[in-house]
């Protein structure tokens, strides 16, 4: 084979495969259940969060406590997210998997300006640069904590995560207790339906046996988080 032949095959397939690499989805920051360390009874719902047999939630922490209260930051959006007091929220320290990288630390080093990175409409060239290194990041997970961003970058990822097993919850006591899903809820830590009342511990089990739930997070027009208010939309998604 010639050199130039070489050089030209190589240099398509690798073309190929970055146009390929392109065009596959984003690798999710849900991760898999399988992913966090088990002692007895508890049940894994997602690569962030488990339930113990006394109904509290365990979190999957991956950033380091640095003096700006991360550590209670982050069981904050879980506890929000699920209707339960902050006490029942526990964390571990997280693995090294990919899906614990902190997105936000690289998002928040490209070089534009604050005020042109915040709105509905973005230009093409920071929209497109923001998702080429969110994708990058997501793939080689880079587990680091600073520059005031491991909040910012657990935001959505952590919420969704609590919102998933909240719907998993509902869905399992609505199975269970044989009653329509819109009348069971959750509230101070418990499934609630009509005259049936359940800790967490109680329907995990169930819970992590459901498939596939519909997740809206919730609507907070202005979160106040340690002094800083961040700002959020709803959001609506299959899980």
């Amino acid at each position: 084979m010639k050199r130039r032949h070489f050089i030209v095959g190589a240099a398509g397939m690798g073309g190929a495969l970055l146009v390929g690499w392109g065009v596959m989805p984003m690798r999710s920051r849900q991760g898999r259940p399988a992913l966090l360390p088990l002692t007895a009874g508890e049940v894994p719902l997602n690569g962030w969060l488990k339930i113990a047999t006394d109904g509290t939630v365990v979190l999957a922490m991956p950033r380091s406590e640095m003096g700006q209260g991360v550590h209670t930051a982050l069981p904050m959006l879980v506890a929000e997210e699920l209707n339960m007091p902050l006490a029942m929220v526990k964390i571990e320290q997280a693995g090294a998997d990919t899906m614990y990288g902190n997105v936000a630390a690289f998002m928040s080093a490209l070089p534009f300006h604050p005020s042109d990175t915040e709105g509905p409409e973005l230009a093409t060239h920071i929209r497109a640069s923001q998702w080429l290194v969110s994708k990058v990041v997501r793939e080689l997970g880079v587990n680091i904590t600073g520059g005031s961003t491991s909040v910012a970058d657990a935001w959505e990822p952590v919420r969704v995560a609590a919102a998933t097993v909240r719907e998993r919850l509902r869905q399992a006591a609505a199975s269970q207790w044989q009653l329509p899903l819109e009348v069971v809820r959750i509230e101070d830590g418990h499934i609630v339906g009509g005259k049936m009342r359940a800790h967490f511990g109680e329907l995990a089990v169930q819970a992590a046996s459901v498939d596939t739930v519909t997740v809206t997070l919730k609507p907070y027009a202005a979160f106040k988080l340690l002094g800083k208010v961040c700002i959020s939309q709803p959001a609506v998604g299959q899980i």
